[in-house]
This record gives structure tokens, sequence and C-alpha cells, in this order.
């Protein structure tokens, strides 16, 4: 005798599968909402130009007429999100056995409770992902392959970035100093501060900056961020990083980072999203689907999300991306 029929056996699987996806939450707060500004794709790709800003009025004459100014149009970059899943599948035999037993069998018990500890597993790795690409995006910030590439074709952080204005300015946002100290985020921010527009102009930025690291960098970063004096000298001297008028530094610790990269990396970056903002956008948020084998009383079910990480523009942002 049977409790339930092969339908309410499949039907009973998934609405508990669905429940569970539905009530799970990451484990820990999502990193890449932190440093990346998170934003939704509403076509199937994304699609940006660089424009230049507006060039320095002329002197004219009383009686003369205005010169109106052209805009420059630069590279294109198109943006396709990527498409990222993973799924499983529950077997006819099992199926079977919670028809013929019911769910209040020990054995069928277990396998339900696995089964929803699993897909709630699945909801996490999904996020998991999302904050590894974005920390990738960091990582080979340097890369000149088209993932990574902005509208310049060159990576995030380059030492020939160039303007649309004539002749072009070339610009470096690849920070020369390796290691993490004061001075280096010292010359981040200044560099970040003097930084110009495709028509040269300097960039308008506010006063507060990101500097993003991973765990390796913790002690670093704590000391320069919280240091009233030099730091790592004797002298009797203020600690001029954070002496600069107004401006304010937030520590953003990138697990990631040292994971997609060794235990002990010593990449660091510095941002200031009124003039540069990295950009995660999702075109299909984690979701949890399912289906019958067409050839077999079995259910598959997939976790599935879409998504991509860009930068628009290079500006407001100094790096170094360790090797």
């Amino acid at each position: 005798m049977s409790y339930l029929t092969t339908e309410k056996a499949q039907s009973l699987i998934s609405e508990l599968l669905d429940e569970v996806w539905d009530s799970a939450s990451p484990e820990r707060e999502n990193e890449f909402e932190q440093y990346m500004k998170v934003s939704n794709m509403a076509r199937g790709e994304f699609t940006n130009y660089q424009v230049a800003g507006f060039g320095m009025p002329n002197e004219r004459e009383i009686l003369e007429d205005v010169d109106y100014d052209e805009p420059l149009f630069g590279a294109k970059q198109t943006i396709v999100p990527l498409n990222w899943g993973r799924g499983f599948r529950v077997a006819e035999e099992t199926i079977e056995d919670l028809k013929d037993a019911g769910p209040w069998d020990g054995v069928n018990q277990d396998r339900l409770t696995q089964y929803g500890e699993y897909t709630a597993a699945l909801k996490m790795k999904c996020f998991e992902r999302v904050d590894l690409e974005c920390a990738l995006k960091l990582v080979n910030g340097a890369a000149t392959t088209s993932r990574y590439v902005g509208r310049d074709s060159l990576g995030l952080f380059s030492a020939t970035h160039s303007t649309l204005d004539n002749p072009p300015l070339t610009q470096s946002n690849l920070s020369t100093g390796a290691s993490l100290t004061a001075n280096n985020l010292f010359n981040a921010v200044t560099a970040i501060d003097t930084q110009r527009d495709d028509r040269s102009d300097f960039i308008s930025t506010n006063k507060t900056y990101k500097l993003i690291h991973g765990p390796s960098l913790r002690r670093q970063a704590i000391e320069i961020l919280k240091t009233t004096g030099e730091v790592g000298t004797a002298n009797n001297t203020v600690n001029a990083v954070m002496s600069i008028p107004g401006v304010k530094i937030i520590s953003v610790e990138v697990k990631n980072l040292d994971r997609a990269n060794g235990a002990s990396y010593t990449g660091w970056f510095v941002t200031n999203e009124s003039a540069h903002q990295i950009h995660w956008k999702w075109r299909l948020k984690p979701a949890f689907a399912k289906n019958v084998d067409f050839d077999a009383v079995a259910m598959k079910y997939r976790a599935r999300f879409r998504g991509v990480h860009f930068h628009k523009d290079w500006r407001g942002a100094v790096g170094y991306p360790s090797s």
C-alpha cells in the first residue's frame, strides 16, 4: 500500500526545497556589495560610450557668437552577462521510496533533510561565486584580457590611460608602491585628487575614499588608519594620510582577495565613488528551478544566476594588483 501517489511525492519534495530556498540566506554579509555598485540590467547587454566633458570657455569679443562645444565620443564598451548554474537530481528510486513509505520513514526523513541542506548551500554558493568574481576583478585589475578591460581596452589599473583631448594626456592609476604603507596610501589619494577627465580638467571628487584590502593586510590597514603619529617610525610627526583636510578613508576587508590569490595577498586598492565605481550588474538574481525528467519520474533541480562585473572608467581608482 502506497502512502502517496508519484505526483504527490514529487510535489512534496519540490514544495520542501522551494521553501528552503526562499528562507535560506548567506551565512555572512555579501562582501561585493561593500565596494561594487550593484544594479540590474534591463536588457541582455549593456552598452556604454566614452564621452568627454565640457571644454574650457573661450575668450571672445563682445559681439562675437557663442562658441558651442561639440561633445567628443570615444571607445564603445559592450557588456554581456555571464550565465552561472549548478544542479542536482533526485533519483527515481528516492521518489518511489517516498511514495511507498511516506515522508515519516527514517531513511526518507534523512534524505529530505539532506536535500534541504544542499539546496540552502546552493543559494549560499551563488552569492559566494559573485563575491569571488568581484574580487577577481581587482586581483586581475591590470589584465588586458577582454573580461577585465574597460572602454579603452586597458585594464582597470594601467600606466597608459589617456584622455580624449588633443593632444591626449597619458595618466597612470597603477600604484608603484608595492607595500601598503602610510606614504603609499597618501600618494594614492593624491593621485586620485589630481586625475583629469577626458578634456584634461580635474575630476570632481568628494573626500570619502575606500581602502580595499584582504585579511593579509588587516594589521597594516588598522595601524595606518588608527595611528595619530607617523606610522612605522619614531619621528614626532603627524600621520599625514589621516591629516588631509576633510578626507575620510574607510577600510573594506575582502576575504576573497586572499582566497583568489593565496593566503598572503599584498594587493591593495583605493577608490573614490564620486569619480569611479566598479559595477556588478544582475541580469538574473539567483533563482531555483525544477523539472521532471522526461524519461523517468526523477526530478531535476537547478540554481542559476546571470551577472557581470565591469568598470565604465578608471578614474577615481588607484591600485596595486599584486601577482
